[in-house]
């Protein structure tokens, strides 16, 4: 559940505009968390819930236009276009060799 916006203001710690002031669901008591500092305010107190509340009736209400929807039309076409297969080696490479030599027994001298 998303928590209530009461309003916006700027970060008191490094003046960043537009942080929103939300209301906690737990106890209902205003707080600010600022996106460019990561500062976080709580009112804690009676007399800091007032004070935050009167931040936020202070603040300007800055609007805030948002983009159009971009519309992408796409074709219909493959996304990978065909490539050209490689060709599947005739003789076995050193590895299929390797792998398919026979195992050396005890016993027996290796080379």
């Amino acid at each position: 559940m998303a928590q209530k916006v009461l309003g916006t203001s700027a970060c008191p710690l490094c003046k960043f505009p537009n942080q929103e002031i939300r209301e906690s669901e737990k106890n209902g008591k205003p707080y600010m968390v600022c996106d460019e500092c990561g500062c976080q305010i709580f009112a804690r107190q009676a007399r800091s819930v007032k004070l935050l509340r009167e931040m936020i009736a202070k603040a300007p209400v800055i609007q805030v236009e948002q983009p159009a929807p971009v519309k992408i039309e796409r074709e219909n076409k493959p996304a990978v276009p065909d490539s050209p297969q490689p060709e599947k080696p005739k003789e076995p490479t050193l590895l299929g060799k390797l792998w398919n030599a026979p195992m050396l027994s005890e016993g027996s001298a290796a080379i």
